[in-house]
C-alpha cells in the first residue's frame, strides 16, 4: 500500500479556461491604453492601462472551478513558490502599478477599479483572495474595510500594522516619510488608516487573516502592535486568525513556508473543500475521515494531507486490513499550527493497537500510548524534544514480534522490548484503529504514506 494523492479538474475548469483564454485576446471594455500580451513565468497575462495606471492580469493554463483569484497590493515576486503553485492551482493573479500610492484613498480607488474591470471582463469570483507584503497591508486592509462583502481573506507577509518604524522592522526612515506623506499624516500615531486602524471593521466583518512576521531576533521585543491587532480583531468578530513568525531557515532545511499558506489561500476561496466523513479521500480509496466527534475537515493538497485542528481531535484511518506485525510504516509530517502532537500515528500489534505520538503534551513529548495502561508521557518510552512548525519531519516505525522502534529524521527515538508488556491506545484514539493518525488541537500535513511488510524491505537505510 502506497500513499500518492493527487487532484484533477473536472471539464467545467477546462471550458472556463477556454473563455477565459478567449476574453484575454480582445481588448477589455472600459480599458484605455495599450492591451499587450505577454507572458509571466510561462503564463499568460495582459498588461493594460486601466484608470490612467498600468494593471497586469495572469491566467492559469487551467481555471479552477469558480474562477478563483488573487488581488496582489505590489507586483508578486515571481521566484516565490506561492505565486506559481496559485497558478498551477488555477488562480488568476492580478495587480496594478500604484506602490508609490502606500495604500492612499487614491490607491483604494484605482483598486476599486480593476476588482470591476477584472470581474466584469473575465467573469472572476465575487471574492478574491487579497495577498500583500510589507507597506502593501495598507493597501490591501484599507480596500477591505471599504469593500467587506468582497474579500475572501487576507494573507499579509511582514505586513505594516502602522505608518510608523516598529519593534523589529527593517524600514528606512525614507521609505515610512513617503508612505506618511502619501497618506498626508503628520502624527505618526494615527491609526485610522492602517491595517491596525481597520482590525475591527475586518473583524467584524469575519474576514479571516494570515500574518507571517519576521523571524524574532535575540534583544529585540516583538511588537506590540502585533497583540494589539489580535486583541482588536477578535473582541470584532469570529473570524479565522492565523499568524506565526517565520523560522530561520539555512540550506538544506525541511522547513516549507508554502504549505499553510497554500491552505489558508485555497480553502478560503472555496478551492479546497474537506472531505466527506463516509467517502474515501481523493486517490486514497482505502482511507476514510476517522469519526471523531470533534473533528475538523481533511483537505487533500496535491500530495499532501492536512489534518486540521479539531475539539479535540481530527484524524483518518485506514479502512483496509493492515499487516498485524513485522511491518514498517514511513511518512513525513509537519505541524501547521496549535501546540500538540501533529502525529498520532496508530498501528496494530498482533491482536491489540497502540499509537506513536509525536509533539504531544505540549508539543514536545514523543513515545508510545499506553503501555501497561500508562501512555506515553508516563512510560519510560517518554522522551522530549522541540519541533520546528512548517518543517517536515521523516517518521518510521518498526514493529516485530519482540519490539517496537521509531526513528525520527533517522535518529532512533523510541526502543521498545514488547516481551511481556501490556499495550493499547487511550480511548480517544479508537476511531483511528486500527491503522490511522490524527492530531490533538493542532492542524498537522502528512505526506509520503507507506506501509510494507518488514521480508519486503531490503537495503533500506535506518
Amino acid at each position: 500500500m502506497k500513499w500518492n494523492t493527487s487532484l484533477g479538474r473536472g471539464a467545467s475548469a477546462f471550458f472556463s479556461a477556454i473563455l477565459v483564454f478567449a476574453a484575454m485576446t480582445h481588448a477589455a471594455a472600459g480599458q484605455s491604453g495599450p492591451d499587450n500580451a505577454e507572458k509571466w513565468q510561462g503564463f499568460d497575462s495582459r498588461a493594460v492601462e486601466l484608470d490612467g495606471r498600468v494593471c497586469t492580469l495572469v491566467a492559469p493554463d487551467e481555471a479552477a472551478d469558480g474562477m478563483p483569484w488573487a488581488l496582489y497590493a505590489t507586483a508578486p515576486d515571481p521566484e516565490s513558490p506561492l505565486n506559481r503553485r496559485l497558478l498551477a492551482k488555477g488562480f488568476h493573479i492580478a495587480w496594478m502599478d500604484i506602490d508609490e500610492l502606500y495604500g492612499n484613498a487614491a490607491a483604494v480607488e484605482h483598486w476599486d477599479a480593476l476588482y470591476a474591470w477584472a470581474r466584469e471582463n473575465f467573469a472572476l469570483a465575487e471574492k478574491p483572495a487579497l495577498v500583500c507584503e510589507r507597506h502593501g497591508a495598507l493597501l490591501a486592509y484599507g480596500w477591505a474595510a471599504r469593500n467587506s462583502d468582497k474579500a475572501a481573506c487576507i494573507y499579509a507577509d511582514e505586513p505594516w500594522l502602522q505608518l510608523k518604524p516598529t519593534a523589529g522592522q527593517e524600514t528606512p526612515d525614507a521609505v515610512m516619510a513617503q508612505a506618511q506623506a502619501a497618506h498626508d499624516v503628520t502624527d505618526p500615531e494615527q491609526t485610522d488608516i492602517t491595517p491596525l486602524g481597520h482590525a475591527a471593521t475586518v473583524g467584524e466583518a469575519e474576514i479571516p487573516v494570515m500574518h507571517l512576521y519576521a523571524g524574532r531576533r535575540p534583544g529585540v521585543a516583538p511588537d506590540k502592535s502585533i497583540e494589539q491587532f489580535y486583541s482588536i480583531y477578535r473582541f470584532a468578530g469570529r473570524g479565522e486568525y492565523e499568524s506565526f513568525f517565520k523560522p530561520a531557515i539555512s540550506e538544506g532545511s525541511r522547513h516549507d513556508l508554502t504549505v499553510a499558506a497554500l491552505v489558508f489561500l485555497l480553502k478560503h476561496t472555496g478551492a479546497l473543500p474537506g472531505m466527506p466523513m463516509e467517502t474515501p479521500i481523493a486517490a486514497m480509496p482505502h482511507w476514510k475521515v476517522a469519526d471523531f466527534a470533534g473533528r475538523a475537515e481533511v483537505r487533500v493538497l496535491d500530495d499532501i494531507l492536512v489534518i486540521e485542528q479539531g475539539n479535540d481531535m481530527t484524524g483518518i484511518v485506514c479502512a483496509q486490513e493492515p499487516p498485524l506485525c513485522n511491518y514498517e510504516i514511513m511518512l513525513d509530517a509537519m505541524r501547521l499550527s496549535g501546540g500538540d502532537f501533529f502525529c498520532g500515528l496508530t498501528a496494530p500489534y498482533k491482536n491489540t493497537c497502540f499509537s506513536l505520538i509525536v509533539g504531544g503534551w505540549g508539543g514536545t513529548c514523543v513515545g508510545i500510548s499506553s503501555i501497561d495502561w500508562l501512555d506515553a508521557y508516563h512510560n519510560e518510552t517518554a522522551v522530549f524534544r522541540s519541533f520546528d512548525d512548517h518543517r517536515w519531519y521523516r517518521i518510521r516505525l518498526r514493529v516485530t514480534d519482540g519490539a517496537i522502534q521509531a526513528w525520527i529524521d533517522g535518529k532512533e527515538t523510541v526502543t521498545l522490548d514488547v516481551a511481556d508488556r501490556d499495550l493499547d491506545i487511550r480511548w480517544e484514539m479508537a476511531p483511528t484503529t486500527p491503522l490511522g493518525v490524527a492530531t490533538w488541537r493542532t492542524t498537522g500535513a502528512i505526506k509520503n504514506f507507506s506501509i510494507r511488510r518488514i521480508e519486503d524491505i531490503q537495503n533500506m537505510p535506518l
